[in-house]
């Protein structure tokens, strides 16, 4: 199979990390508030430092979350807004 211009090779890696879930949840306590233990997901730089796809980033957190990992938190900028910031809170 040839390789893309990057060097990379076309296709997803041939299998994901098996502790991919410990992984997200160590990025995410630590960028978490102590006190609220809230903390923005910020998946693409979750993508770069881990090195997996976006859909499988995604696909992981919705797992953790059913698991009760954490919970999702919407937080408005001004009481009158319209649009909601998701943070999550950490069990």
């Amino acid at each position: 199979m040839p390789y893309k211009p990057t060097g990379r090779p076309n296709g997803r890696p041939p299998s994901l990390p098996s502790n991919l879930g410990d992984m997200i949840m160590d990025d995410l306590k630590s960028r978490m508030d102590p006190v609220t233990r809230m903390v923005l997901p910020q998946l693409s730089k979750l993508v770069r430092k881990l090195g997996v796809s976006r859909s499988s980033i995604k696909r992981t957190l919705k797992d953790m979350r059913d698991f009760g990992a954490f919970e999702l938190v919407y937080v408005k900028s001004r009481p009158e807004a319209k649009i909601s910031t998701i943070y999550y809170k950490i069990n």
